[in-house]
C-alpha cells in the first residue's frame, strides 16, 4: 500500500490509500497509523476531499487511543463526528460514533 500510494495518480486515490495505511496500523504499530493518518488528513485537507478528511481523523483518533492519548482521541473523533454530520454521510457518522463510544 504505501508504494502504491507513493505512485498514485490521483490525490484522491493517495489520500484513500493512506487512509487504509493507517487503519491497518492502528493496532500494531498505532505511531506508523499516527503518521499515515497525518498525512492523509492533510492531503485531503488541501484538496477539499471531506471525506477523506474524516476517515483520517477517525484513524487518528484510534491511533491515539491506542497510544494512551484519550483526550486527543476524543478531538479527533468529535472532528470526525462533525465532518460526516455536515457532508452528511450516515454510514461513517455510525463508525465514526462507534469508535467513540468503544474508546
Amino acid at each position: 500500500l504505501l508504494m502504491l500510494s507513493q505512485k498514485a495518480e490521483t490525490d484522491s486515490l493517495r489520500v484513500s490509500l493512506l487512509n487504509q495505511l493507517s487503519r491497518a496500523y492502528t493496532r500494531v504499530s498505532p505511531d506508523s497509523a499516527n503518521r499515515y493518518g497525518q498525512m492523509a488528513w492533510q492531503l485531503a485537507q488541501r484538496i477539499g476531499d471531506e471525506r477523506g478528511e474524516a476517515l483520517a481523523l477517525n484513524h487518528l483518533g484510534g491511533a491515539q487511543f491506542m497510544l494512551g492519548h484519550f483526550e486527543e482521541a476524543e478531538t479527533y473523533w468529535k472532528q470526525a463526528i462533525w465532518i460526516n454530520q455536515e457532508i452528511p454521510d450516515s454510514l461513517q457518522l455510525a463508525n465514526n460514533f462507534g469508535e467513540f463510544g468503544a474508546g
